[in-house]
Parts: C-alpha cells; sequence; structure tokens
C-alpha cells in the first residue's frame, strides 16, 4: 500500500491561485456571453422563442 503525502500551501497563496483561477473562469463566461449573443442560431432562437411566449421553457424544449 502506498502512503500519499500532501505538503500544505499557504494561505495567501491559495487564496491568490483560486481568485486567478476565478478571474479566468470569468473571462471564459464572458467570451461565451459575447458568442451567444452574435450568433445566429442564438437569434434563431430568440425568435422562435418570441413566438411561443405563452408556453413555459418546459414545454418548449424539443
Amino acid at each position: 500500500m502506498t502512503t500519499t503525502t500532501r505538503t500544505r500551501r499557504s494561505p495567501a497563496q491559495s487564496a491568490e491561485q483560486r481568485r486567478t483561477r476565478q478571474d479566468e473562469l470569468l473571462a471564459t463566461l464572458a467570451d461565451g456571453v459575447q458568442a451567444l449573443t452574435t450568433s445566429d442560431g442564438w437569434r434563431r432562437y430568440l425568435r422562435a422563442m418570441s413566438t411561443l411566449r405563452t408556453y413555459s421553457t418546459g414545454n418548449t424544449q424539443h
């Protein structure tokens, strides 16, 4: 049986790494949202949804 030892990170370093990762994820999310708002597929979806405005979201899925 092999044992694994973990090295402890300082709280400041760990917080800095979390913040960096969070910034990367937020940038990826912002890029994804930007791509959605300019894509033809999203426009078609919104156009279709505008004709189905009386139906719930659960009733509009394929």
